[in-house]
């Protein structure tokens, strides 16, 4: 199983990206919108539908102040790559790309992540 140590961020970084997640997909067989809520284990769990996934994040310096942070999601059978900038160690908006396949993902849409309420402190899912 994957867990939020495959990325590089610290835990007070991680913790900092936890929380409530509204994703819009725009995905080849239609629209979706969902929520999940990610916590600073590692763990996804989706609020609309009873689903559990993992999630992992990396970061790297960009020319400017900010540092581009890169979010990588497996939820049912999609893997999200999505990538926001952050001041500090928020983040409050990722955009990317969908996939879908654990053997050979092929490309299936887009989706567009807001953060729409911070973790704060504890982390029980």
């Amino acid at each position: 199983a994957l867990t939020a140590a495959e990325g590089s961020l610290e835990p007070e970084e991680l913790e900092a990206l936890s929380g409530v997640w509204k994703a819009e997909l725009r995905l080849d067989d239609g629209d979706r919108t969902l929520t999940w809520r990610l916590a600073a284990s590692g763990r996804v769990r989706g609020l609309d539908e009873n689903e559990e996934g993992v999630w992992w994040a990396d970061s790297a310096p960009t020319e400017s102040a900010q540092q581009r942070v890169t979010v990588s999601l497996r939820v049912r059978d999609w893997t999200i790559l999505a990538v926001g900038e952050r001041t500090g160690l928020r983040c409050t908006q990722l955009g990317g790309a969908v996939l879908e396949g654990a053997e050979d993902p092929c490309h299936v849409g887009e989706c567009d992540l807001t953060l729409a309420l911070a973790d704060i402190g504890s982390d029980g899912l």
